[in-house]
């Protein structure tokens, strides 16, 4: 299914002379802005809303690996917050000198190992300069509290690599976009595998195909069969003046917008006999299933008149809630009731 929704589009691209002053020579914004952007998708990842400000976390990175080199012995942390506070706004500044291009290739190579996002940072700044950081990292809570993974961890090494000319900047966007796109496809492959199940889709799956979708605009194409017969497709089509290197994750948006709309119209038709939707009460199971009987209690079997494994399991649970005194229809789907079943079911 993917294979096919991905032709077609027409992708365009702005030309790679943005910077982040307008200047061609200068510093370009693609490894900045993308860095900025693949720190959102660790911060989303660790389900963290913490901020560093006003300044992007790769400006404070910078700022934080210049503070380390300068005397700070005999600094209050007061002081060394107000110091790095001045370097944050220099570092834009800075973007033509070699220093600059030097402490970004330091700190986004650190940020390529991986790891919490503090330990990180205590691996580019200076060793001798580690305590007195330390502290002013701790208290005025500079770096938010994430995890850089393994997957994230990998587009920080190609904006590192693009950033000392060992690949093309141009190829480091198409490696971070792949990898912004990546969770997204597994995600898409997950809706698509509990829909050929006839699993019923959660709230998070069908708000996925929703974001999705809203990108792009209905349009119906005519297409010719072999036999010279016409069919007629509605397809939702975008506007590829939208794509461009800007931002990186516009790309990741797109190009799952038709595979989106297909899995919905997929869906829509799952779902054009209304049918109720029951949560199995076998302890074992608990998983949700469509039926067209209000009284279902557990999944269908899949041969005939046989009671599924899940019924089976069901029949056992209820008499085991009805052996010590309880309720089976107001108590089956406490937690602490489905466990002491399954050690009693296994003895």
């Amino acid at each position: 299914m993917f294979a096919n929704t991905f032709n077609g589009f027409g992708w365009t691209r702005e030309p790679m002379t943005l910077t982040m002053s307008g200047d061609d020579k200068s510093f370009s914004r693609l490894v900045w802005d993308s860095s900025e952007e693949l720190f959102e998708e660790v911060r989303d990842e660790s389900n963290s809303d913490a901020s560093t400000g006003v300044m992007g976390i790769t400006q404070t990175l910078v700022a934080l690996l210049w503070l380390s080199k300068e005397k700070l012995k005999g600094f209050t942390v007061k002081k060394l917050d107000d110091r790095l506070r001045e370097l944050e706004h220099q570092v834009i500044s800075k973007q033509n000198t070699k220093g600059f291009r030097s402490a970004m290739s330091k700190v986004l190579k650190a940020l390529s190992e991986g790891g919490a996002l503090d330990d990180i940072v205590l691996r580019f700044i200076d060793r001798e300069q580690c305590g007195i950081l330390k502290k002013l990292l701790e208290e005025r809570r500079l770096v938010p509290d994430i995890h850089v993974s393994t997957h994230w961890a990998k587009g920080f090494d190609f904006l590192n690599r693009a950033l000392c000319g060992e690949i093309s900047e141009e190829m480091a966007w198409w490696h971070c976009a792949w990898l912004m796109t990546e969770p997204l496809v597994e995600e898409m492959l997950r809706i698509e595998k509990r829909l050929d199940a006839d699993i019923p889709l959660a709230d998070e799956h069908i708000d996925q195909l929703s974001w999705h979708i809203r990108y792009g605009h209905p349009t119906v194409l005519d297409s010719e069969t072999d036999d010279g017969k016409t069919r007629y497709n509605l397809y939702l089509d975008i506007d590829v003046q939208q794509i461009n290197l800007y931002p990186l994750n516009r790309l990741a948006y797109y190009v799952l917008l038709q595979p989106a709309f297909i899995l919905a119209q997929k869906f829509q038709e799952k779902c054009r006999i209304p049918r109720f939707i029951k949560c199995c009460r076998a302890p074992s199971c608990g998983k949700r299933f469509y039926t067209g009987r209000a009284k279902a209690t557990s999944c269908p079997g899949s041969t005939g008149g046989k009671k599924s494994k899940c019924a089976l399991e069901w029949v056992r649970y209820n008499r085991y809630l009805e052996k010590i005194g309880k309720v089976p229809e107001e108590c089956w789907h406490e937690a602490d009731l489905q466990k002491q079943f399954l050690v009693y079911d296994k003895s």
